[in-house]
Formats: structure tokens, C-alpha cells, sequence
């Protein structure tokens, strides 16, 4: 009976996820470096920047048995997340939520589509069903943050992308 592979979570020395990916990709492991676009500032202008989701970590797929001391031992890797000495799986809906949003780049798109900042969406599920408010930029968490008005103050809500529709 052959094991299911598992997803573990590997350190890698500072700034080095890509590097660490290449080294253990050639030595044939499958590797996903999880990266999101960020906005930055450059020279005054706004631009899409391609930023580690997780610095420092990448995530290497590994069957139980698999002998992982050769991970350890690869150039830019410090190191592989251990419970009780020995490497610990993440938890499949912890993997299937994360890497399974990624594209083959690693890269998640948190939100696929584009709005201005004060953009008027009209939120279609959760709480704030039916109600109307401004797009006021994305959380860390990928949300779209919506500002309403509520009782004469603006308050901005987390909201998915799923939930909302141009008003």
C-alpha cells in the first residue's frame, strides 16, 4: 500500500525561497513557493509588487517514509517544521486552502478582480446583504474592505469577493 503524499513546511534562510525552490526542485522534489501581489510605492507611483505570503517558508511534498535529511542538508534551507523530532504534515485542509490557490507560479490571487478605491459595490451574502458601500482597498487576508455608513460614521467591513457585485 503506497502512502499519500503530504505537504510540509520548510525554513529557508532569509530572502532565499526561490533559490531554496530551485535547489530542491532539482533534486526532484515538488516545491510551492507561495507568493501574492502587493502595492507598493515606487518613486512616488503605486505598482504591483510580486511578494513572498509567507517569508522565510516554502512547502515541499513528501510521501511519510520519505527520508527528508537530504531536504535539511540543501543549500538555503535552515530547516523543516518538527513535531516530537520529526517533520510535521500540515493539515490537508490547511494545504488544499493555500496551495490549492495558487497557480503553477505559486502565485495567489487574492482578488481577481480590480476596483478603484471608491468604487460603489453592493454586498449579495453574509451580514451585510443588500447593502451598498465604497471599495476602500484589500486586508492581509485578501477581503475586499467596504466602507459604510452606519448610524452617521463610515466603518470599513472585511468582505469576500464572492459576496459582492458592482451597484
Amino acid at each position: 500500500m503506497t502512502a499519500h503524499p503530504a505537504w510540509y513546511v520548510v525554513q529557508v534562510a532569509p530572502n532565499m525561497e526561490s533559490s531554496a525552490q530551485s535547489n530542491l526542485t532539482r533534486q526532484r522534489y515538488q516545491v510551492k513557493h507561495l507568493k501574492c501581489i502587493e502595492r507598493r510605492i515606487r518613486s512616488g507611483r503605486p505598482i504591483d509588487w510580486i511578494a513572498p505570503l509567507f517569508p522565510g517558508y516554502i512547502f515541499v511534498s513528501l510521501t511519510p517514509n520519505q527520508p527528508w535529511g537530504e531536504i535539511i542538508r540543501t543549500k538555503h534551507v535552515t530547516d523543516i517544521l518538527k513535531a516530537d523530532g520529526e517533520p510535521a504534515p500540515l493539515p490537508s485542509d490547511v494545504a488544499e486552502g493555500w496551495l490549492g490557490r495558487a497557480d503553477c507560479t505559486g502565485l495567489i490571487g487574492f482578488a481577481r478582480r480590480r476596483y478603484a478605491l471608491g468604487t460603489r459595490l453592493k454586498v449579495t451574502g453574509g451580514p451585510f446583504e443588500s447593502h451598498v458601500g465604497s471599495f476602500d482597498g484589500l486586508d492581509s487576508d485578501g477581503r475586499l474592505g467596504i466602507l459604510f455608513t452606519v448610524m452617521g460614521r463610515q466603518c470599513r467591513v472585511p468582505v469576500d469577493e464572492a459576496q459582492i457585485e458592482a451597484a
